[in-house]
């Protein structure tokens, strides 16, 4: 990990936060534990190079920017940081997917019980450092791979792969889940012209967890980036013990992600430099894009509060295919996400015949459990003769899909609400297919293109996000069902909300944690006077109410949120910064979309609060009251 200076140049918004609390009469948790005053703290920030300087930056504010978060369930613990959390929230459905094949290399007939990370990289195909192979393997003098090693015994050392060891506190033994090394493919020669990496086969067992997708591109400096893997207490690793008591606290050896950066990103070499913190049981560790959530290094060396390294995934690729003849690596081109995110085409052929949608049973009330009190019922439309309906006897308002359920209007040819279950502990990442048609109404229903396209044009918002239904068995089916202009609303094309895209992953960190699940209802309003753009009406404002078991109170927690787009609306030469979302009453949602919600009102948390007392945006979903 980098110090305080180099870190510092690629994180504005960290360092603007941290001055912002320190304006504001507050201080960093750990300052206020080790008893340095808000002044230190700040000159801090504004000097990081003075000598003096060094040794706060190394007890509070480095620990504050590059945390070491625990994984706990295949989910990545909250950092302190507002900046961090809203980072990783954006982008935990796409981190955490890959986290479960990320393993710790463990020994058999060895003095050291384990020696490293791995993670996979094809069907039954793992790589590690070539440093950490050391340990139980012997370089073959005929081929690219070798022999495992014995000890002192004379005893064959072994080698294996755990996929848990996560921490688990009160419980007397991690979860464990042990996959035999069953042969070294690969493993150079200790040069520093051949990059430090070594791959194996593991024993063919039932459940191994999938490779993980490498993006295939250039590197670029401050890019976002995780390390994951198992720290380990590293004397020869850090100049000070004291350091990594305060940055990995007593709890050693156990899986754990650490948000940072790229650093350095060098020519004509094998590796790349990151400030992420990291320890000597991080050898082999996954370094991970984290926007796409791909792989894009393997960890190597590096010393605390110095700089880290780490092999680049081009080189990975390239070893693997020319040396190797590995052929199911799965790869994608730099920025292929973040493409794919704006807008996936518009897929006329992907009209489905109605006999198709028989099975789809839509949003279930009784998702979060069997009793009233349980219950999350559909909202009744007020304007009940602007409720589109189709079917047999033209009786049917509700279009009911895989997982969620969608009510249209028939004026507007947009969703009055698109209301969504989600079960977090069965989340599938599928890749984005095209956006369609539903055929169960008529096509001059449903928006098709007449507003939507590239800027200055808009995009198709979804109401229920693309990867909520992404779940169990039919996760592919609900995947494509998201697709459906039906469940989409125009959106400026600059849409960038960070608060109201993580309010789901925040709300299933809150849920019930045996289960995970949580339901999701949301819509545009509709006004008289929206403006008209494309001879279409576009909506200014949008509404989510989030309904979940809390895991504190054990009760029915629902809770309203809002966003608008108007002052985006009104000008083309507009300066863009990030819509503001509002926590605020479920009566008013009501009054304002149209809507009765029935029983679900009397739960929310402001309901005996006025617009004027809550009317402050929510920065962090940390200010969000459940209760």
């Amino acid at each position: 990990m980098a110090r305080l200076q180099d870190i510092m140049k690629g994180e504005d918004k960290l360092v603007k936060e941290v001055r912002a609390i320190i304006n504001s009469g507050g201080n960093l948790t750990a300052a206020i534990k080790a008893g340095i005053k808000p002044a230190t703290v700040k000159a801090v920030i504004n000097n990081p190079s003075n000598p003096a300087s060094l040794a706060v930056a190394e007890a509070v504010v480095v620990p504050y920017m590059r945390p070491v978060l625990f994984i706990k369930g295949g989910k990545i613990e909250i950092p302190e940081s507002e900046q961090l959390k809203e980072r990783l929230f954006k982008y935990k459905p796409r981190i955490e997917p890959a986290l479960k094949s990320v393993g710790r290399v463990e020994l058999v007939n060895h003095q050291l019980k384990y020696a490293g990370t791995g993670w996979m990289i094809e069907e039954n195909i793992m790589i590690t450092n070539r440093h950490v192979a050391n340990v139980f393997a012997d370089k073959s003098k005929t081929g690219l791979g070798g022999s495992f090693k014995t000890n002192f015994l004379g005893v064959p050392i072994g080698a294996k792969i755990d996929f848990k060891e996560e921490y688990s506190p009160g419980k007397p033994t991690a979860s464990q889940f042990e996959v035999q090394i069953e042969k070294i493919i690969y493993l150079p020669d200790e040069d520093p012209r051949f990059p430090d990496m070594a791959i194996l086969k593991l024993k063919k067992t039932t459940g191994i967890p999938d490779p993980i997708t490498f993006q295939d591109g250039k590197l670029k400096l401050h890019q976002d980036i995780g390390v994951v893997g198992y720290p380990a207490k590293d004397p020869r690793g850090v100049d000070s013990e004291e350091m990594e008591k305060r940055i990995f606290g007593e709890v050693f050896g156990v899986k754990r992600y650490a948000p940072g950066q790229i650093i350095q990103v060098p020519g004509k070499v094998w590796y790349f430099a990151h400030d992420a913190s990291t320890l000597g049981g991080n050898s082999g560790s996954l370094v991970q894009d984290m926007e796409t959530g791909h792989a894009i290094g393997l960890h190597f060396s590096g010393v605390l509060l110095n700089a880290n390294y780490a092999v680049k995934g081009t080189v990975i690729l390239d070893v693997a295919a020319k040396k190797l003849k590995l052929t199911g690596i799965q790869k994608v081109k730099a920025g292929t996400m973040a493409k794919a995110v704006k807008e996936a085409p518009f897929m006329e052929e992907s009209v489905e015949s109605v006999r198709s949608y028989a099975d789809r049973e839509g949003f279930k009330t009784n998702f979060l459990g069997s009793g009233k009190d349980k219950r999350v019922s559909l909202p009744t439309i007020k304007n009940k003769a602007d409720v589109l309906k189709f079917g047999q006897g033209n009786k049917e308002t509700v279009l009911k899909y895989t997982h969620f359920s969608v009510v249209m209007s028939k004026k507007r040819r947009l969703c009055y609400f698109s209301a969504v279950n989600v079960d977090g502990a069965q989340y599938k990442r599928m890749k984005r297919p095209g956006w369609r048609l539903d055929p169960r109404i008529p096509a001059a229903s449903q928006i098709i293109k007449e507003c939507y396209g590239n800027a200055p044009k808009f995009s198709r918002g979804h109401m229920t996000r693309r990867e909520d239904p992404n779940w169990g068995p039919l996760a592919v089916q609900g995947n494509a069902d998201s697709m459906h202009v039906t469940n989409a609303v125009p959106q400026m094309q600059s849409f960038n909300a960070p608060v109201w895209l993580s309010l789901e992953n925040y709300a299933l960190e809150n849920a019930k944690q045996d289960d995970q699940k949580i339901s999701v209802l949301t819509g545009p309003f509709f006004h008289d006077n929206d403006p008209i753009k494309y001879d279409v009406k576009i909506p200014i404002g949008f509404w989510k109410i989030i309904a979940f078991i809390h895991d504190d109170t054990g009760k029915l927690c629902v809770t309203g949120y809002t966003i608008s787009q108007e002052d985006y609306l009104q000008n083309e030469e507009f300066i863009y910064g990030e819509f503001e979302t509002y926590q605020i009453p479920l009566k008013v949602i009501e009054k304002k979309a149209g809507i009765s919600l029935g029983a679900l009102r009397d739960l929310d948390p402001l309901k005996d609060d006025s617009l004027e007392s809550i009317a402050v945006p929510v920065k962090s979903v940390r200010q969000i009251k459940f209760y």
